[in-house]
């Protein structure tokens, strides 16, 4: 079965559960629009999610399968990984960020316990407070030369990170 359930306006849509060609693969697909961009993730049954658009990434876009992502793919054009956008992801293990992305926001990756493998693109001048926190799956990260700061407690709790490269000059770092 593909669920679909498109959000315009801020107001949710849902639309009519549609016959898959293939009926053992489903999806759960997703949407933001406003006059400033537009957001569409699709969640595939084995735990991959894509995400496509131009808005600002938050939490609440799917917070209510985020037990079901393991592995996400973001698309060159999102610029933003908003505040908490995959916070309580507890079985994401992997998110690929496009060069994009110029900017992660607060908790973005909070209690995201299996998180292993993660890149912070190039661009990305901060690393923000609770950005990491409870990665307990994260073994190691690079750090690109654009960070100029590491927030307060940005890897709290991260209790196997073990190596953290920096690919220029190491940055501010704060707290923990």
């Amino acid at each position: 079965i593909i669920w679909t359930a498109y959000e315009k306006e801020g107001t949710d849509v849902p639309q009519e559960p549609e016959e898959p060609e293939n009926p053992t693969h489903g999806t759960l697909e997703g949407g933001h629009e406003t006059e400033y961009g537009s957001i569409h993730w699709v969640l595939y049954e084995d735990g991959l999610m894509e995400i496509s658009g131009t808005l600002s990434l938050h939490e609440s876009y799917w917070r209510d399968v985020a037990h079901l992502i393991k592995k996400v793919v973001i698309l060159e054009g999102v610029t933003n990984m908003g505040f908490e956008a995959f916070r309580d992801c507890v079985n994401l293990t992997e998110i690929v960020l496009p060069d994009t992305v110029t900017s992660i926001g607060s908790r973005a990756f909070y209690n995201c316990r299996a998180l292993a493998k993660v890149n912070i693109p190039d661009g990305v001048a901060t690393v923000p407070e609770y950005a990491f926190y409870e990665c307990d799956a994260l073994t190691e990260i690079t750090i690109p030369g654009s960070v100029i700061t590491v927030n307060d407690y940005a890897f709290s709790y991260c209790d196997a990170l073990k190596k953290i490269t920096f690919s220029g000059r190491a940055p501010g770092i704060a707290s923990y």
